[in-house]
């Protein structure tokens, strides 16, 4: 019986020692990241004043100083509320970034032969950006006259390379409603884990 016993108890100090030894080998979480986010309505490249104009949206964007700046009301060859011009193209050119567009609407051009008008979130990141998805969320589209709450595309994720490590960040516009269609994540069609 006593063999047993010291059996069991060097048992279960062995498994407890290779616990703690698997434990401390196990690999530590990687540094903290610091980057500066920011986000900005750039309401297609007009002030407040309704004029459109990139510079100043491109200055105002500069003054900030972040490091990825998620962007809402951003037109691509949308119409000539923004020249029909890729104002995101344009405003990465100006500030030196990286970018990318994710359309919540995508329809024909009004001439044959110009690019798709588009309409959607967009994001500026000093760092490089090395996955991208447009996922599906529930909104009202500011397109139909009677809308009604509908998965569309329009939530921006964006796994951006800061300093060797991989970041997701996210960029959405829900829109000026009166019926807010969007009130918890069941509505978001993304399976992943959020930061």
């Amino acid at each position: 019986m006593k063999k047993r016993w010291s059996f069991l108890l060097s048992l279960i100090f062995f498994v407890g020692f290779l616990n703690l030894t698997i434990a401390s080998a196990a690999p530590k979480p990687s540094d903290e990241v610091n980057a500066k986010v920011a986000t900005f309505n750039i309401q297609a490249g007009s002030g407040a004043d309704g004029k459109y104009d990139l510079n100043r949206i491109a200055s105002a964007l500069s003054e900030m100083d972040a490091d990825v700046i998620g962007l809402q009301e951003v037109d691509v060859h949308w119409g000539s509320r923004s020249d029909y011009e890729d104002t995101i193209q344009l405003l990465a050119k100006k500030l030196h970034m990286h970018y990318y567009f994710a359309p919540i609407y995508d329809f024909d051009p009004d001439t044959e032969g110009a690019p798709r008008r588009q309409f959607g979130v967009g994001i500026l990141s000093k760092y490089p950006i090395i996955r991208t998805e447009n996922h599906f969320i529930t909104r009202l589209s500011t397109q139909d006259t009677d809308p009604i709450p509908t998965l569309a595309p329009g939530f921006l994720q964006a796994d951006i390379d800061i300093d060797g490590a991989a970041v997701s960040f996210f960029c959405h516009a829900s829109g000026l409603s009166a019926r807010p269609c969007c009130t918890d994540n069941a509505s978001i069609g993304y399976d992943g884990d959020y930061v």
